[in-house]
């Protein structure tokens, strides 16, 4: 019996380690565990139209603000809606360059079109509606690469490029 029930909690621990992304169940986000976990979800789903929100406990606008970005991912049900918590993946805050809270990335086939720093839900709105229409049909592509998925989000990692050692303005 005991040996029953440790085989079963290795089992759920062992999938607790592989879960990368979060689903909250009635929710229209997920949340992303680690840099790793966000690429690779990005890379298996694909989706044409994103929206990345990074979001801070601390920050009493961000809690203020919850039930409002709850509205936002279920009226733009046609993004794929991520949730960044900055506090509990600092990694993924930097990988994105995100800078503060809150804020809202908007990509296109995994590029980045446009960066919202604050919480007017009415531009914010605006915004998606206005990438849309861009991208369905006042931007011109060459060829089919309209719909074409590419991993335009490697370039955020701009510290990688350049070193550790400049992420750190005071030093110069």
């Amino acid at each position: 019996m005991l040996s029953k029930v440790l085989r079963n909690h290795s089992k759920s621990l062992i999938a607790q380690q592989n879960r990368a992304i979060s689903q909250i169940t009635g929710k229209h986000y997920v949340t992303p565990e680690g840099v790793e976990d966000i690429v690779k979800h990005l890379d298996h789903n694909r989706p044409k139209y994103s929206l990345l929100y990074f979001s801070a406990s601390w920050n009493p606008q961000c809690a203020k603000i919850e039930n409002d970005y709850e509205k936002l991912t279920h009226k733009y049900a046609q993004f794929h809606h991520v949730k960044v918590d900055c506090d509990a993946t600092p990694q993924v805050k930097l990988f994105f360059d995100a800078r503060v809270e809150p804020q809202f990335l908007v990509l296109v086939n995994g590029s980045e079109i446009q960066r919202i720093v604050g919480y007017n839900f009415e531009k914010i709105g605006s915004a998606l509606e206005q990438v849309q229409d861009l991208h369905q049909r006042d931007l011109t592509y060459f060829g089919n690469s309209k719909d074409t998925w590419e991993r335009f989000y490697d370039e955020f990692d701009r510290w990688s490029k350049i070193g550790e050692y400049d992420r750190d303005a005071m030093r110069n």
